[in-house]
């Protein structure tokens, strides 16, 4: 199995077209990159979320899998402010202090 070049999905290896994305693909051999550094990444996108974002931009087209842990963060870094607002929030209105 290897990987399409534009979303990163995984494909057959005889595959010219992409099920998920339909971007045409080249015949070089592409092996899964297994990089160590995808924790780092995630990390950096949950703390930075806009640092998530450029990356996410930066790695789409080389590393797919490694725009996918950026962006992955940053998302978790969105779905965690929206939760802690929403808890302080309900403890403004009910007059708890934290």
């Amino acid at each position: 199995m290897r990987y399409c070049s534009n979303c990163g999905k995984e494909i057959f290896d005889d595959a010219v077209v992409c099920p998920m994305c339909g971007s045409m693909q080249e015949k070089t051999e592409q092996k899964p990159v297994k990089d160590k550094m995808n924790i780092a990444w995630f990390i950096i996108s949950l703390a930075w979320w806009w640092v998530g974002i450029i990356l996410y931009f930066a790695f789409r087209k080389s590393n797919p899998q490694k725009a996918k842990v950026c962006i992955s963060g940053t998302i978790a870094a969105f779905v965690a402010t929206i939760i802690i607002c929403i808890f302080l929030g309900i403890c403004s209105m009910l007059g708890i202090v934290i």
